[in-house]
Parts: structure tokens; sequence; C-alpha cells
């Protein structure tokens, strides 16, 4: 059984290694957090599929200016 009071960020370098960390997990975690990083690489099919497929949780981080490392300024 799962805690949805946890959360597990798929801040990996792509979409199947999401994947694979998800199944390595498996019914212990039921919500994942998948970055800005992780979307431009598959992981808007990831979140879909973690959803749709094994039943999880997932919260899209998409936030660009709060965190001064995920987007320099020019």
């Amino acid at each position: 059984m799962s805690d949805d009071r946890l959360i597990v960020g798929l801040d990996l370098p792509n979409a199947m290694a999401g994947l694979e960390m998800a199944e390595r997990l498996g019914d212990t975690v039921g919500f994942y957090k998948i970055g800005l990083g992780m979307l431009t690489g598959g992981g808007l099919a990831l979140a879909n599929e973690l959803k749709q497929e094994h039943g999880k949780r997932i919260f899209l981080d998409m936030k660009l200016f709060d965190i001064s490392a995920t987007v320099e300024a020019a």
C-alpha cells in the first residue's frame, strides 16, 4: 500500500529512467513529480503511462522562475 503523502521526484535524465525507477519502487509509491527537465525528454508520455497503466498520481512541476538553477537569466 502506498502513502500519498510521499511524492517521489523523477528528476532523472529521461522518461525511460523514470519508468525504470517507478517500476523498481512498485506499489510502495503512488505519487510522482515530473519536473520541467523530464517533460522535454518524454515526461508527458511517462506521466500518462504512470497514471493510465499503473494508477499513479502525477504532479507536473512546470515552474520556471522560482529556483535560479532552473532557468538562467539572459
